[in-house]
Protein backbone atom coordinates (compact mmCIF):
# COMPACT_ATOMS: atom_id res chain seq x y z
CA UNK A 1 0.00 0.00 0.00
CA UNK A 2 1.38 3.43 -0.94
CA UNK A 3 0.93 5.43 2.24
CA UNK A 4 2.40 8.56 0.64
CA UNK A 5 -0.36 8.66 -1.96
CA UNK A 6 -3.32 7.64 0.22
CA UNK A 7 -2.46 9.46 3.46
CA UNK A 8 -4.35 6.80 5.41
CA UNK A 9 -3.87 3.50 7.20
CA UNK A 10 -5.58 0.42 5.74
CA UNK A 11 -8.88 -0.90 7.06
CA UNK A 12 -8.52 -3.20 10.07
CA UNK A 13 -9.77 -6.77 10.19
CA UNK A 14 -11.89 -5.98 13.27
CA UNK A 15 -13.15 -2.93 15.14
CA UNK A 16 -14.68 -2.52 18.57
CA UNK A 17 -15.86 0.51 20.53
CA UNK A 18 -15.21 0.58 24.27
CA UNK A 19 -17.07 2.91 26.62
CA UNK A 20 -14.97 4.22 29.49
CA UNK A 21 -16.39 4.70 32.97
CA UNK A 22 -17.25 8.37 32.26
CA UNK A 23 -18.75 7.71 28.82
CA UNK A 24 -15.68 8.47 26.64
CA UNK A 25 -15.42 6.18 23.60
CA UNK A 26 -12.18 4.42 22.65
CA UNK A 27 -12.16 2.69 19.25
CA UNK A 28 -10.00 -0.43 18.92
CA UNK A 29 -8.72 -1.59 15.52
CA UNK A 30 -7.18 -5.01 14.96
CA UNK A 31 -4.65 -6.08 12.33
CA UNK A 32 -2.34 -8.99 11.77
CA UNK A 33 -2.31 -12.60 12.93
CA UNK A 34 -4.81 -13.78 15.57
CA UNK A 35 -3.14 -16.29 17.86
CA UNK A 36 0.29 -14.67 17.61
CA UNK A 37 1.83 -12.47 20.29
CA UNK A 38 -0.30 -9.36 20.58
CA UNK A 39 1.20 -5.87 20.39
CA UNK A 40 -0.96 -2.97 21.58
CA UNK A 41 0.05 0.44 20.21
CA UNK A 42 -0.88 4.05 20.84
CA UNK A 43 0.51 7.56 20.38
CA UNK A 44 1.65 10.88 21.78
CA UNK A 45 -0.18 14.05 22.83
CA UNK A 46 -2.13 15.69 19.98
CA UNK A 47 -1.29 12.86 17.56
CA UNK A 48 -3.09 9.68 16.38
CA UNK A 49 -1.93 6.10 15.95
CA UNK A 50 -2.82 5.83 12.25
CA UNK A 51 -0.08 8.39 11.55
CA UNK A 52 2.44 5.80 12.81
CA UNK A 53 1.39 3.22 10.20
CA UNK A 54 4.80 3.09 8.43
CA UNK A 55 6.21 1.97 11.79
CA UNK A 56 3.58 -0.54 12.95
CA UNK A 57 1.91 -1.87 9.81
CA UNK A 58 4.78 -4.23 8.83
CA UNK A 59 4.47 -5.85 12.28
CA UNK A 60 1.08 -7.23 11.18
CA UNK A 61 2.89 -9.83 9.08
CA UNK A 62 4.06 -11.53 12.27
CA UNK A 63 2.00 -10.32 15.22
CA UNK A 64 -1.57 -9.72 16.34
CA UNK A 65 -1.86 -5.92 16.48
CA UNK A 66 -4.41 -3.79 18.30
CA UNK A 67 -4.12 -0.03 17.81
CA UNK A 68 -6.13 2.70 19.52
CA UNK A 69 -6.19 6.45 20.01
CA UNK A 70 -6.14 7.98 23.46
CA UNK A 71 -9.38 9.68 24.52
CA UNK A 72 -10.27 12.79 22.50
CA UNK A 73 -7.75 11.89 19.79
CA UNK A 74 -7.88 10.38 16.31
CA UNK A 75 -10.90 8.22 15.53
CA UNK A 76 -12.51 8.63 18.95
CA UNK A 77 -15.54 10.90 19.31
CA UNK A 78 -14.80 14.11 21.18
CA UNK A 79 -15.66 13.83 24.88
CA UNK A 80 -15.44 16.46 27.62
CA UNK A 81 -12.54 18.71 28.51
CA UNK A 82 -13.24 18.00 32.18
CA UNK A 83 -12.56 14.32 31.59
CA UNK A 84 -9.30 14.94 29.75
CA UNK A 85 -7.09 14.38 32.80
CA UNK A 86 -4.21 12.09 33.71
CA UNK A 87 -6.19 9.99 36.18
CA UNK A 88 -8.59 9.09 33.38
CA UNK A 89 -5.70 8.29 31.03
CA UNK A 90 -4.42 5.80 33.62
CA UNK A 91 -7.80 4.19 34.20
CA UNK A 92 -8.51 4.17 30.46
CA UNK A 93 -5.48 1.92 29.94
CA UNK A 94 -6.92 -0.62 32.37
CA UNK A 95 -10.33 -0.52 30.68
CA UNK A 96 -8.68 -0.80 27.27
CA UNK A 97 -6.52 -3.73 28.37
CA UNK A 98 -9.56 -5.60 29.72
CA UNK A 99 -11.65 -4.58 26.71
CA UNK A 100 -9.09 -5.95 24.25
CA UNK A 101 -9.11 -9.29 26.06
CA UNK A 102 -12.92 -9.37 26.12
CA UNK A 103 -13.28 -8.42 22.45
CA UNK A 104 -10.41 -10.39 20.90
CA UNK A 105 -9.53 -13.08 23.45
CA UNK A 106 -6.60 -13.60 25.80
CA UNK A 107 -3.06 -13.49 24.39
CA UNK A 108 0.50 -12.76 25.37
CA UNK A 109 0.45 -8.98 25.18
CA UNK A 110 3.18 -6.39 24.75
CA UNK A 111 2.53 -2.65 25.06
CA UNK A 112 4.32 -0.45 22.51
CA UNK A 113 3.46 3.14 23.39
CA UNK A 114 4.76 6.62 22.56
CA UNK A 115 4.90 9.71 24.77
CA UNK A 116 1.41 10.39 26.25
CA UNK A 117 0.34 6.75 25.99
CA UNK A 118 3.73 5.59 27.26
CA UNK A 119 3.44 7.64 30.45
CA UNK A 120 -0.13 6.45 30.95
CA UNK A 121 0.89 2.82 30.46
CA UNK A 122 3.88 3.00 32.81
CA UNK A 123 1.70 4.42 35.58
CA UNK A 124 -1.04 1.89 34.82
CA UNK A 125 1.46 -0.97 34.99
CA UNK A 126 2.77 0.22 38.34
CA UNK A 127 -0.76 0.39 39.78
CA UNK A 128 -2.06 -2.80 38.10
CA UNK A 129 0.59 -5.48 38.33
CA UNK A 130 0.72 -8.43 36.00
CA UNK A 131 -1.38 -7.06 33.15
CA UNK A 132 1.25 -6.78 30.41
CA UNK A 133 3.80 -9.44 29.50
CA UNK A 134 6.25 -6.70 28.53
CA UNK A 135 6.27 -2.95 27.96
CA UNK A 136 8.20 -1.00 25.33
CA UNK A 137 7.88 2.78 25.52
CA UNK A 138 9.10 5.31 22.98
CA UNK A 139 10.66 8.50 24.33
CA UNK A 140 8.47 8.78 27.45
CA UNK A 141 8.49 12.41 28.66
CA UNK A 142 9.31 11.57 32.27
CA UNK A 143 10.12 14.24 34.83
CA UNK A 144 13.54 13.95 36.43
CA UNK A 145 13.48 13.59 40.23
CA UNK A 146 13.79 16.69 42.38
CA UNK A 147 17.31 18.00 42.47
CA UNK A 148 18.42 16.07 39.40
CA UNK A 149 20.79 17.82 36.99
CA UNK A 150 18.15 17.58 34.22
CA UNK A 151 15.38 19.22 36.26
CA UNK A 152 16.17 22.72 35.03
CA UNK A 153 15.59 21.80 31.37
CA UNK A 154 12.37 19.80 31.72
CA UNK A 155 10.00 22.36 33.27
CA UNK A 156 10.59 25.20 30.78
CA UNK A 157 10.28 22.77 27.85
CA UNK A 158 6.86 21.57 29.04
CA UNK A 159 5.65 25.13 29.53
CA UNK A 160 6.82 26.12 26.05
CA UNK A 161 5.02 23.17 24.48
CA UNK A 162 1.84 24.01 26.40
CA UNK A 163 1.87 27.62 25.25
CA UNK A 164 2.58 26.64 21.66
CA UNK A 165 -0.26 24.07 21.65
CA UNK A 166 -2.72 26.63 23.01
CA UNK A 167 -1.99 28.89 20.04
CA UNK A 168 -2.41 26.20 17.39
CA UNK A 169 -4.65 26.88 14.40
CA UNK A 170 -7.49 24.37 14.59
CA UNK A 171 -9.68 25.06 11.52
CA UNK A 172 -8.36 24.21 8.03
CA UNK A 173 -9.65 24.21 4.48
CA UNK A 174 -8.15 20.75 3.94
CA UNK A 175 -5.82 18.24 5.62
CA UNK A 176 -3.12 19.38 3.19
CA UNK A 177 -3.24 22.86 4.71
CA UNK A 178 -2.50 21.27 8.09
CA UNK A 179 0.21 19.07 6.56
CA UNK A 180 2.05 22.16 5.34
CA UNK A 181 2.53 23.23 8.95
CA UNK A 182 4.57 20.08 9.58
CA UNK A 183 6.90 20.70 6.64
CA UNK A 184 9.42 22.81 8.55
CA UNK A 185 13.00 22.33 9.75
CA UNK A 186 12.13 20.97 13.21
CA UNK A 187 10.39 18.06 11.49
CA UNK A 188 12.86 17.82 8.63
CA UNK A 189 13.88 14.23 9.41
CA UNK A 190 10.34 12.86 9.06
CA UNK A 191 9.78 10.46 6.17
CA UNK A 192 8.10 12.17 3.18
CA UNK A 193 4.68 10.62 3.83
CA UNK A 194 4.50 11.62 7.49
CA UNK A 195 3.19 15.17 7.23
CA UNK A 196 0.21 14.06 5.17
CA UNK A 197 -0.40 10.97 7.27
CA UNK A 198 -0.38 12.95 10.49
CA UNK A 199 -2.66 15.65 9.12
CA UNK A 200 -5.20 13.13 7.86
CA UNK A 201 -5.13 11.15 11.12
CA UNK A 202 -5.51 14.17 13.38
CA UNK A 203 -8.19 16.17 11.54
CA UNK A 204 -11.87 15.46 10.93
CA UNK A 205 -14.23 17.09 8.48
CA UNK A 206 -16.96 19.40 9.75
CA UNK A 207 -20.47 19.78 8.28
CA UNK A 208 -19.43 22.93 6.41
CA UNK A 209 -16.68 21.03 4.57
CA UNK A 210 -13.75 22.48 6.50
CA UNK A 211 -11.55 20.43 8.80
CA UNK A 212 -10.77 20.69 12.52
CA UNK A 213 -8.26 19.07 14.85
CA UNK A 214 -9.59 15.90 16.49
CA UNK A 215 -7.86 16.89 19.74
CA UNK A 216 -8.68 20.54 20.49
CA UNK A 217 -5.70 22.81 21.25
CA UNK A 218 -6.90 23.44 24.82
CA UNK A 219 -6.87 19.68 25.51
CA UNK A 220 -3.39 19.26 24.04
CA UNK A 221 -2.09 22.31 25.91
CA UNK A 222 -3.43 21.04 29.23
CA UNK A 223 -1.52 17.76 28.93
CA UNK A 224 1.76 19.50 28.14
CA UNK A 225 1.25 21.95 30.98
CA UNK A 226 0.45 19.46 33.72
CA UNK A 227 3.09 19.01 36.40
CA UNK A 228 4.58 15.57 35.88
CA UNK A 229 5.16 13.10 38.71
CA UNK A 230 8.93 12.99 39.35
CA UNK A 231 8.65 9.71 41.28
CA UNK A 232 8.03 7.65 38.12
CA UNK A 233 11.73 7.92 37.26
CA UNK A 234 12.47 5.67 40.26
CA UNK A 235 9.25 3.62 40.26
CA UNK A 236 9.91 2.24 36.76
CA UNK A 237 12.19 -0.32 38.40
CA UNK A 238 9.21 -1.77 40.28
CA UNK A 239 6.81 -2.33 37.37
CA UNK A 240 7.51 -6.06 37.52
CA UNK A 241 7.57 -6.90 33.80
CA UNK A 242 10.30 -6.56 31.14
CA UNK A 243 10.68 -2.92 30.15
CA UNK A 244 12.55 -1.21 27.34
CA UNK A 245 12.75 2.47 26.50
CA UNK A 246 13.46 3.31 22.87
CA UNK A 247 14.56 6.93 22.94
CA UNK A 248 15.50 9.70 20.58
CA UNK A 249 19.04 10.95 20.27
CA UNK A 250 19.96 13.26 23.19
CA UNK A 251 22.49 14.96 20.90
CA UNK A 252 19.97 15.79 18.16
CA UNK A 253 19.52 19.57 17.70
CA UNK A 254 15.74 19.12 17.93
CA UNK A 255 15.71 16.61 20.77
CA UNK A 256 13.39 16.88 23.77
CA UNK A 257 14.46 16.41 27.41
CA UNK A 258 12.89 12.93 27.22
CA UNK A 259 15.94 11.49 25.47
CA UNK A 260 18.36 12.82 28.08
CA UNK A 261 16.13 11.56 30.90
CA UNK A 262 15.99 8.11 29.28
CA UNK A 263 19.78 8.08 29.12
CA UNK A 264 19.88 8.98 32.83
CA UNK A 265 17.49 6.10 33.59
CA UNK A 266 19.90 3.77 31.82
CA UNK A 267 23.02 5.13 33.49
CA UNK A 268 21.60 5.54 37.00
CA UNK A 269 19.14 2.65 37.27
CA UNK A 270 20.20 0.13 34.65
CA UNK A 271 16.94 0.46 32.69
CA UNK A 272 17.08 -1.17 29.24
CA UNK A 273 17.35 1.90 27.01
CA UNK A 274 18.12 1.99 23.29
CA UNK A 275 18.72 5.35 21.66
CA UNK A 276 18.12 5.76 17.92
CA UNK A 277 20.83 7.99 16.39
CA UNK A 278 19.86 11.25 14.69
CA UNK A 279 16.24 11.14 15.86
CA UNK A 280 14.00 13.42 17.91
CA UNK A 281 10.89 12.83 19.99
CA UNK A 282 9.23 11.76 16.72
CA UNK A 283 11.64 8.86 16.21
CA UNK A 284 8.96 6.50 14.82
CA UNK A 285 8.23 9.05 12.08
CA UNK A 286 11.92 9.42 11.30
CA UNK A 287 13.38 5.92 11.58
CA UNK A 288 10.44 3.50 11.55
CA UNK A 289 12.57 0.51 10.52
CA UNK A 290 15.10 0.97 13.34
CA UNK A 291 12.33 1.53 15.90
CA UNK A 292 10.55 -1.60 14.71
CA UNK A 293 13.76 -3.65 14.86
CA UNK A 294 14.44 -2.56 18.45
CA UNK A 295 10.87 -3.47 19.44
CA UNK A 296 11.08 -6.92 17.82
CA UNK A 297 14.50 -7.50 19.37
CA UNK A 298 13.02 -6.73 22.81
CA UNK A 299 10.10 -9.11 22.24
CA UNK A 300 12.45 -11.90 21.17
CA UNK A 301 14.87 -11.21 24.02
CA UNK A 302 12.14 -12.04 26.51
CA UNK A 303 10.83 -15.14 24.74
CA UNK A 304 7.58 -13.52 23.63
CA UNK A 305 7.96 -13.90 19.86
Amino acid sequence: MNLHQTFTAPSPSQRADLTMKDGAIIRLRRYGKPGATRIVLSHGNGLAIDAYAPFWLPLAERYDLVVFDMRNHGENPLHTQEGHVWENFYSDIEEIFQGIKAQFGAARTVAAMHSLSSMSTLEHAYRNRGRWDAICVFDPPMAPPAGHALEAADGPDSQKLSERAARRQFIFDSPEQLAEQYRRPAFGRWRPEQAGLLARATARQMPDGRWTLCCPPAFESYVFGCKKDPTLFHRMRDIGVPLRIIAGDPDSPYTSPAAAIAKAARDEHGVDVVMVPDTTHFLQFEEPEACREHLVDFIKMHGLD
